[in-house]
C-alpha cells in the first residue's frame, strides 16, 4: 500500500476541504501540538508537528457541529492522517471568548499496531477554549480506551 509524504497529505487535506470553506461558519487552522504519556518506560515522540484545519458547518443552540482533517507526527514518529467528524457543546463567555466540550468521530491511520497501519475508527473526546482567534484544544484517553493513555494539547487559529 502506498504511503503517503507529510506534503501530498497537505495538499489533499487543502484539496479535500477547501469547497467546504466557502460555506463553512468558522474555519481553524490546526497548528503545533504536544502530548504527555503517562507510561513512560516507552519513548514515545511527544512533538506532533499537527497542520490540519477545522470546519464549523453549523449551530443549533450551543451544539455545534463540522469536520477535522489533519496530517501529523505520531506518537511512534509515524505520519497519521486524521479525517472525521466533530459534534461539541460550546458556552459563550463573552463575545470573543467560549469553551467547548465533545467528541471527534472519524478515521485515522499510521499506526502499524491497528489495521496494519490502514485507517480504522477512532473516537475521542475533546475540550477546546478560545480566546479572539486563537484556541487550544485538549484531548486526554485514558488506558481503556487506547494502548496507552495520555493527554494532548494543540493549537488552532481561526481564519474565518
Amino acid at each position: 500500500m502506498m504511503r503517503l509524504t507529510y506534503c501530498t497529505s497537505l495538499i489533499i487535506l487543502f484539496v479535500i476541504t477547501a469547497p467546504s470553506i466557502c460555506s463553512a461558519n468558522s474555519t481553524y487552522i490546526q497548528l503545533g501540538g504536544w502530548s504527555h504519556h503517562f507510561d513512560r518506560s516507552k519513548k514515545m515522540n511527544e512533538e506532533h508537528n499537527i497542520a490540519g484545519i477545522e470546519l464549523e458547518l453549523g449551530e443549533v443552540e450551543a451544539a455545534v457541529f463540522g469536520f477535522t482533517a489533519s496530517t501529523f507526527k505520531n506518537s511512534r514518529g509515524n505520519t497519521s492522517k486524521y479525517f472525521a467528524g466533530v459534534a461539541k457543546v460550546c458556552k459563550r463567555y463573552t463575545k470573543t471568548m467560549r469553551s467547548c466540550g465533545g467528541i471527534t468521530g472519524g478515521f485515522l491511520d499510521g499506526y502499524k499496531a491497528e489495521n496494519e497501519g490502514g485507517f480504522f475508527p477512532a473516537i475521542i473526546p475533546h475540550a477546546s477554549f478560545e480566546y479572539r482567534r486563537a484556541g487550544i484544544d485538549l484531548t486526554c484517553l485514558p488506558k481503556l480506551y487506547s494502548r496507552r493513555s495520555f493527554c494532548a494539547i494543540q493549537g488552532k487559529i481561526k481564519i474565518q
